[in-house]
């Protein structure tokens, strides 16, 4: 008894010290000022105010998705004496928040339990995935992304492997919606949509449901056209951005970082048709090799896709990796073998916001793009090396 309760002070005290950092962090973070904030998301804020809070809603005076400019809306009402750099700030500390859950969440589900605890310890994995949820509040880049720069990748995010999570788990009606969800928030999480379309053929989510995924996403468009902005507009937002830079990458550390004087209109053509090639390859290819998937094999494929569609993309920008960084993250903890692509995943991706953060490059944008690429490759070996699923299989009959 004395034993399990060493074990857990000391479990708790390594949390409280990391959760302390944490904290640490975030603060001192709080006045930090992106070009961004000062270009973007501090007019926004600023236009929602002086224009009738929700009804603002109606012009076209932001460049994203509505759901994102409704959390400023949300917060406009909740804490109106907030200046527009505490709102930023504070919807980033809720993000970080609720994806640390889902990785506490996945962690406990995936951790492998040492044999010499089965016995005297059977809360280790809930342990163990509460260090993790507290670890990743520090990872790099989760702190650079939200805490300094004010962005908001954390909220695709974390619908994204909340998504992943509810299709483990047979919930899959609850996971396309989800994943429509991370869809509204930000395009990039169509990265994860190849394990959408593996489900799919693999029989585990049925086709009939796919109707959720426009409902979904119609439905968040709803409160921006009751204040009054046309349909179109709303529906035209993804198009606009993809139009808005005529460059092949933006400080991404892609394959394009090699070609940097390639005809731009072409090598956009060729680089989709090649991304598109080689997703589809990858998606036959594990098919073919497995009938259904395990909880892990979600993360290693979701991850392996996450890696390498915007490594063979153009056009990314620096911060495009931010799921992957995710992903691998929890991939470590399920399997231990696998810390060296989180390393270097999360890595890469800190090495990359250093020009715009800090306005200086440590590291070559080429040798980036080089390392991810020559992980992306070990990465998935790694997952055709595998001769059979890790237990537990998906559920055969699904909860949705």
């Amino acid at each position: 008894m004395l034993n399990k309760q060493m074990r857990s002070l000391e479990w708790g005290w390594k949390i409280a010290l990391i959760l302390s950092l944490a904290i640490i962090l975030r603060w001192h973070g709080w006045s930090w000022q992106t070009d961004d904030f000062k270009d973007f998301l501090q007019p926004w804020y600023q236009f929602i105010q002086g224009n009738d809070r929700f009804w603002a809603l109606k012009h076209n005076f932001f460049n994203y998705n509505p759901p994102y400019i409704y959390l400023l809306v949300l917060w406009s009402y909740l804490f109106p004496h907030f200046s527009a750099l505490a709102v930023i700030k504070s919807i980033a500390i809720g993000l970080d928040l609720g994806g640390s859950f889902w990785v506490y969440r996945w962690v406990a589900s995936l951790i492998p339990k040492p044999s010499h605890l089965a016995q005297d310890y059977p809360r280790f994995p809930h342990l163990a995935a509460l260090f993790a949820a507290a670890l990743f509040l520090i990872a790099p880049t989760i702190v650079l992304n939200g805490s300094y720069w004010g962005q908001c990748d954390m909220a695709y995010t974390t619908a994204a492997i909340a998504s992943l999570y509810g299709f483990s788990q047979g919930y899959n009606r609850l996971a396309l919606a989800t994943f429509t969800l991370a869809l509204t928030f930000k395009l990039q999480a169509i990265f994860t949509a190849p394990v959408v379309l593996i489900l799919l053929l693999q029989q585990q989510v049925h086709w009939r449901d796919l109707w959720i995924v426009p409902a979904v996403y119609g439905l968040t468009l709803v409160p921006a056209a009751i204040a009054g902005r046309p349909w179109d507009s709303l529906l035209g937002v993804y198009w606009q951005q993809f139009n808005t830079y005529q460059a092949l990458t933006m400080n991404a550390p892609s394959l394009y970082q090699w070609f940097p004087k390639a005809p731009y209109q072409l090598t956009v053509t060729v680089g989709l048709g090649v991304a598109g090639l080689v997703t589809l390859g990858l998606v036959g290819a594990i098919v073919r090799r497995w009938q259904r998937l395990s909880p892990v094999q979600l993360v290693q494929i979701a991850l392996g896709f996450n890696l390498i569609v915007p490594l063979l993309l153009p056009k990314m920008h620096d911060r495009y990796w931010f799921c992957a960084d995710v992903l691998s993250f929890i991939l470590a903890f399920a399997q231990p073998q696998t810390w060296p692509v989180a390393v270097v995943t999360i890595a890469v991706s800190t090495f990359s916001y250093t020009p715009y953060l800090l306005g200086k490059t440590f590291i070559s944008m080429k040798v980036l793009s080089l390392a991810l690429g020559i992980f992306s490759i070990y990465l998935w070996r790694y997952i055709f090396g595998m001769t059979v699923p890790v237990p537990p299989f998906l559920p055969k009959s699904s909860r949705s």
